[in-house]
Parts: structure tokens; C-alpha cells; sequence
């Protein structure tokens, strides 16, 4: 994740809260602080040494950066800039607020947590947030962590003995990777790459989003169940669909193009019970070409 990350493309991810009601400015940045040095990746810069060994160095009782903003719809994403992890830590939180209410937008930097490892930090800083305007005995406990689990990210608690029975699943996951090599997958519009060093756009991060409503939530779900597969399995199945009908119609590419998702996959299990926020995530590829789509139910279970 540090390796990848470019100025131009950030390898950055991104949590809004909305909130009604108004907020404790300094017990926020009280609890922000107090949560961030329970998480020794997101309070910690990366420093070199030797040939270029890349190792955390913590900055403890340092808080995280806030931009406090003021704006009349706080629902549009503040614009960001690109985290250089080696000159500060990998968290800056955003607060935007009007009159009666207010948002926060938490951008993280992809090398020091995943999705799930956000959100673990997240729950730390509402309960740290709630329990400071609770009387003492409505404060809740906070989540037991560990930080000597964290190198066992880089394992994911596999042992010899684990690994030897991985082997026949393993073979698999080679020829699986044959075919990841062999492919190249095309944008899904051709365009321009920016150079690398250029810097992120003036509207970064620029997010499009769309929420379902209880009814069209409870027919996905209904959907998948009578299929007997998972939601992921039909939105990704859905969106390939919806990508090759773009394609189809703006008359882009040809049949033989790859199209390829990038799923991500949690790792955790019962080796990171008390894993601090972290990354342990991998990513599955999934490659269909046109024709894949000429059949949605077969595209779907395969």
C-alpha cells in the first residue's frame, strides 16, 4: 500500500458520519487523540534506514490533524490532499458543519489500515467521544487490543503445519495466477493517464454515490437469497452487466477486452481478535470478457 501510492493517485480511503445536533469541539480532538495512540499505525510515521527498510516510527500523544470547515451543505466531500505518510501520520480528519449539524469525513491512508481496521478505529472514537460527557458509571469499557499482534498481519497466524494443507488449494491459486499475468484489462473508458507526481484533482476525492431505499434494499436481498448467492456475488455480477451495456452503447472497446474487478477480502480470523487497526485485507481479481454477459444467470454463479 505505500509501495503504490502516487501523488496523483492516492492510495487513500474515506469514512463520512452524519450527525445531528452540535459538537464539543475540544472533547472531540480530546477523543480523537486518545483513540488515535490506542492504534500505533495510524499514529505513526514511516522512516528509512539502510537500504531503504521501511519501519514505523510512533508519535505518541502527537494528535492527528483536523480541518475544521465550515460550509451550508455539509454533504459534499471536502477536498483532500495526498497524505505523505513519511512527513505525517496516516489520518486526517475532516469536520464540516452548519447551524444544526455536522459531518465528519476521516481519510486514511490505505498502508496503515483497511476498511475494517477504519471502522475499528472509528468505534474507538464515538465510545471515547461518548464516554467523556457520561457520567462515570454509564462510561462503557473500550474494545481490548494488542499491539503484539500486529506482525502477525504479515502472517496472518499461518503456521508450517497450516501451510502444508493449504498446498493442493495453493495449486489452484497458481493457475489463478496464470491467468492474472497472462491478461491485460482495459479502462473501462480509454483516457490519458496523469503523470504520477502531478497531484491529486482540485475535486479529490470526487465521490458519486446512491442509496437504495428499504424496499429496493429488502428485493436485493430477496434476489440473492432465492439465488442462493451472496449480495457481493450479485452486485458484482450486476456490475458487469452494467459496465458492458456502457461499452455496448457508447460503442467502446471489443469483445475480446478484459474487464476486471478488484474485490477486496478481509483476512482476519481468529489470529486478530485484538488486532489494532491494521491492514489485513487482500484483493480478488475477477476478469470477464462480453461474452461472459450474454448468459446474467450463468455470469452469476460462475
Amino acid at each position: 500500500m505505500l509501495g503504490d501510492d502516487r501523488s496523483a493517485y492516492p492510495m487513500n480511503c474515506f469514512v463520512r458520519l452524519k450527525f445531528n445536533g452540535p459538537l464539543d469541539r475540544e472533547r472531540f480532538e480530546m477523543a480523537l487523540q486518545t483513540a488515535a495512540n490506542r492504534h500505533a499505525l495510524l499514529s505513526s510515521v514511516v522512516r528509512t534506514s539502510g537500504r531503504r527498510q521501511f519501519h514505523w516510527v510512533p508519535t505518541k500523544n502527537k494528535a492527528p490533524e483536523v480541518r475544521w470547515l465550515e460550509h451550508p451543505n455539509p454533504s459534499d466531500f471536502p477536498t483532500a490532499t495526498h497524505l505523505n505518510v513519511q512527513h505525517q501520520t496516516g489520518l486526517v480528519c475532516h469536520v464540516i458543519s452548519n447551524a444544526d449539524s455536522f459531518h465528519f469525513v476521516m481519510q486514511f491512508h490505505h498502508s496503515c489500515c483497511d476498511a475494517a481496521g477504519g471502522f475499528q478505529f472509528l468505534e474507538d472514537l464515538l465510545m471515547v467521544y461518548a464516554n467523556s460527557v457520561e457520567p462515570p458509571s454509564r462510561r462503557l469499557p473500550l474494545p481490548m487490543i494488542d499491539e503484539q499482534q500486529l506482525p502477525l498481519r504479515n502472517s496472518f497466524g499461518l503456521t508450517l503445519s497450516r501451510c502444508l494443507k493449504l498446498i493442493p488449494s495453493q495449486m489452484l491459486g497458481i493457475l489463478g495466477a496464470r491467468k492474472f499475468l497472462m491478461r491485460k484489462p482495459v479502462p473501462l473508458v480509454p483516457h490519458q493517464l496523469t503523470t504520477t507526481d502531478s497531484g491529486p484533482g482540485s475535486n479529490y476525492p470526487a465521490v458519486l454515490s446512491f442509496q437504495f431505499n428499504q424496499a429496493e434494499t429488502a428485493s436485493i436481498l430477496a434476489t440473492a437469497h432465492r439465488q442462493a448467492v451472496t449480495v457481493n456475488s450479485l452486485l458484482a455480477r450486476d456490475l458487469f452487466l452494467a459496465m458492458e451495456d456502457f461499452r455496448l452503447r457508447q460503442r467502446i472497446g471489443k469483445e475480446t477486452d478484459w474487464l476486471r474487478l478488484t474485490i477486496p477480502m478481509n483476512l482476519r480470523a481468529d489470529w486478530a481478535q485484538n488486532l489494532p487497526a491494521a491492514n489485513a485485507v487482500s484483493m480478488v481479481f475477477l476478469d470477464r470478457q462480453r461474452s461472459d454477459c450474454d448468459d446474467p444467470m450463468r455470469l452469476l454463479h460462475g
